[in-house]
């Protein structure tokens, strides 16, 4: 090629000693300006997220991260939506995060379970705290150290990007009657509440998120967990329900967590890193509000019979206080991480004495 530039330029194959130092000269050229031409080539940040669009928290909330994020001057980094994550776990979603398949995904942290434990905090705790008090402990300096070492072990760094109060709800085909259950009752459940069922001798059964109706509807499970009732409230496990329990005690606050790969996340320039943040920020000053009512209509509406929305039996409700209670001490012992935040958000002193 320079050989070819050059001759184009003088009209023949290099042959003085001039041609030859002028070569020198371009190939040099060439080079620095190919390097720089490299250097200021943004670097691209491809995002997704696992909340389906029709949920009513989270559904939108990377479209407005990424309304915010594109209003700064971030020549250096160019933002991407992805639709990789479509249909995708929140565990399969960070699974392809450390394959280096996808930069950043936003997700309920209750999702992933125990990897690592402490995402239980953001939405996972039984009979927990409100939203707020949970982003007030994760803002402080102990509550960010502690999740930044946990989801780096993982090789992940997170932002909380929103939160809300919601309580969880329970579909059942028949009427729950406590303590006189038949045995071998299932529930579909996640995170710690399947540490309770269990202790109720209730059988902790998590189906696979593709085939939550159709396992809730052939029977495989006789009882299924709601997270997000004002998202379940169109997914048709109403219609083969004649019960919906509402409100539960599984979880009362839903959170939207930005997890982002940690090597990925070092390698961004300060002011970008600032940028995302901020945005984050935002978007976490104030919890979503949306009203529950007309969801829990929706709910009633549906069945064959209509569906009965009432209250746990308060015998069911204290005793599922005590199970709590009981399991507590060995979640401790097998989750240590979780300890501080526990203790902090003053849970320890209500269950534990």
């Amino acid at each position: 090629m320079l050989i070819r530039t050059i001759k184009l330029y003088y009209g023949k194959k290099p042959q003085a000693p001039a041609d030859l130092v002028y070569l020198v000269m371009l190939a040099f050229a060439l080079l620095v300006n190919g390097q720089v031409t490299a250097a200021e080539r943004p670097q691209r940040f491809e995002l997704a997220s696992v909340f389906h669009p029709a949920d009513p928290f989270f559904g939108n909330q990377l479209e407005k991260l990424l309304t915010i994020v594109k209003r700064e001057e971030t020549e250096k980094v160019k933002f991407r939506r992805s639709r990789k994550t479509r249909g995708f776990s929140a565990v399969q979603a960070v699974q392809l995060i450390n394959a280096s398949g996808i930069d950043v995904v936003l997700l309920d942290p209750i999702g992933l379970g125990f990897r690592p434990a402490i995402s239980q905090v953001f939405g996972g705790l039984p009979f927990g705290p409100e939203a707020s008090e949970i982003v007030k402990w994760s803002e402080s300096t102990e509550g960010r150290k502690i999740i930044d070492q946990a989801f780096q072990s993982n090789g992940t760094h997170v932002l909380l990007c929103g939160h809300a109060n919601n309580d969880s709800g329970v579909f059942s085909r028949d009427e729950f009657i406590w303590p006189d259950v038949p045995r071998g009752l299932t529930i579909h459940s996640q995170g710690l509440s399947n540490e309770i069922y269990q202790q109720l001798n209730i059988a902790a059964r998590p189906l696979p998120r593709g085939d939550l109706y159709l396992g809730y509807a052939s029977g495989v499970v006789d009882l299924l967990v709601s997270l997000n009732p004002l998202m379940d409230a169109r997914a048709g496990f109403a219609q083969v329900s004649n019960y919906f329990y509402y409100p539960s005690w599984e979880r009362n606050s839903v959170f939207a967590l930005l997890v982002v790969n940690l090597k990925k996340w070092q390698s961004l320039p300060a002011r970008v890193q600032t940028v995302i943040a901020d945005a984050c920020d935002v978007l976490n000053q104030k919890a979503v509000t949306i009203d529950t009512q007309a969801a829990l209509v929706t709910i009633a509406n549906q069945g064959a019979g209509n569906t009965r929305v009432e209250p746990w039996p308060p015998m069911f409700l204290n005793a599922a206080e005590q199970a709590w209670r009981e399991v507590l001490p060995k979640l401790m012992d097998r989750h240590k991480s979780l300890v501080p935040a526990l203790e902090a958000l003053n849970i320890l002193n209500s269950y534990t004495k």
